[in-house]
């Protein structure tokens, strides 16, 4: 007998059909120049906290308190903002922004978040009564008021090493920060789309993917929102609030001064890896 494709029933292979991979717990060492910090929101429970009171630069991190302050002015997100070089040029320029590009508040702020892209940071101070002297100011303020005494800010994106806090407030802003809608919402997205004009009224478009690269692969821990920075003087920075699938269960995980090398944020994903078991273990304790 023949089968469909002509081969015989007896020479016809079978082929293996291939199962989805499944995630394994990555342990690594932690550098002695990593800061860590692991916070149960389930619990309050600090699970880990590794030089998390060492004041060091949170590079583009700094965007989580732009964000604050640009919500507690009530920016108008509709309004349009005009691209000027000389007032807004922050390196480096990868949406190719031509003077007199036109875009929305909104598109501004998830460049910002999702994207990481530093022009649209300075962009967005326009959209608020302030300077941009002014603008720094509130978010030291806003730092003070949310009792982050260690964290200090001098620019709206993060450029300036002198952008610094501790791993342990880090946490404490970035669990603030999600409580703003429109910030949760652009951490939580894995890619962005940026649309604009230009001065003749062209629509142009931009497509990010978040800057998190543990996005790209399937974790043993979901992430509900993240941010990250890099600098020189920083090494790689990140903030994610994580779940336990199993257990419904959430923390936040942070690290200062990952080194540069691949895999990328490897402290942070196995922090998260052993959060979740933690976390999976509490559940199954508690579970009737």
């Amino acid at each position: 007998m023949l089968m469909p494709d002509g081969a015989s029933a007896a020479t016809k292979k079978t082929v293996p059909v291939r199962k989805p991979a499944t995630p394994v717990m990555h342990r690594v060492a932690i550098p002695k120049t990593t800061s860590t910090y692991v916070l149960d929101l389930s619990t309050d429970a600090v699970r880990t906290a590794d030089r998390a009171e060492v004041v060091r630069p949170i590079a583009s991190l700094t965007k989580l308190m732009t964000a604050m302050v640009l919500l507690d002015a009530h920016a108008d997100l509709d309004r349009t903002i005009v691209y000027n070089p000389k007032m807004h040029y922050a390196y480096r320029n990868w949406m190719h922004f031509a003077t007199g590009d036109r875009i929305r508040g909104r598109e501004l702020l998830y460049a910002t978040l999702t994207g990481s892209q530093n022009i649209p940071a300075r962009m967005l101070v326009p959209l608020t009564p302030y300077s941009e002297e002014e603008f720094v100011a509130h978010m030291n303020a806003k730092a003070q008021a949310l009792g982050l005494t260690r964290t200090t800010f001098v620019d709206v994106h993060g450029l300036n090493p002198n952008n610094v806090s501790t791993a342990s407030e880090v946490a404490k802003m970035f669990a603030a920060a999600l409580m703003y809608p429109d910030i949760n919402d652009a951490l939580a997205r894995k890619s962005v789309s940026i649309v604009w004009g230009n001065r003749w009224n062209k629509r142009r478009q931009s497509t990010f993917l978040h800057t998190n690269v543990l996005l790209k692969k399937k974790q043993l821990f979901a992430i509900e929102a993240s941010k990250t920075g890099y600098l020189h003087e920083a090494g790689d920075t990140i903030a994610m609030r994580v779940r336990d699938p199993k257990s419904g269960r959430t923390a936040i995980v942070v690290t200062l001064g990952e080194p540069r090398r691949a895999p990328r944020f490897a402290v942070a994903r196995w922090l998260s890896e052993s959060a979740t078991h933690i976390m999976q273990i509490a559940g199954a304790n508690i579970a009737p």
